[in-house]
This record gives C-alpha cells, structure tokens and sequence, in this order.
C-alpha cells in the first residue's frame, strides 16, 4: 500500500471494531428483552446467540474493510 492507505485502511477497521463493540451492550439488551415465555425454545436460542452473531458480523466487517483497502 503506498499514499497513506496502510493508516487509513487500519483507522477504517479500527472504528468499525470499535463502533460494533459500543454497539454490542444494546443489542444484547434488546435480545434479552425479547426472550419470554411466548417464544419457543428455538427462538429463544436464536435471539441468546444474537449477540455473538453480532460480534462475528463486526469482525467481518472489519477484516472485510482491510482487504477491500488493499
């Protein structure tokens, strides 16, 4: 990488991580919110992993960001 891509491509991952982590307390919020006794035991399931879907999909993000930069 040459003209200052290296910085920006680490600075563009950096504040996707960064944002996605901020982000991780109010969608495990909102997924235990939305656990009752109304949902089924799979749905229950599925909105428990919510949260680290969520994770995945920042670190996706992220390591996508790098390699479009390069």
């Amino acid at each position: 990488m040459v003209d200052g891509k290296a910085i920006s491509t680490v600075i563009g991952g950096f504040i996707s991580i960064l944002v996605g982590i901020t982000l991780i307390k109010p969608v495990a919020d909102v997924a235990f919110g939305a656990e009752s006794d109304n949902v089924g035991a799979a749905g229950n399931t599925l909105l428990g992993l919510l949260a680290l879907f969520f994770i995945v999909g920042i670190i996706l993000v992220a390591v996508g960001y790098w390699k479009l930069k390069k």
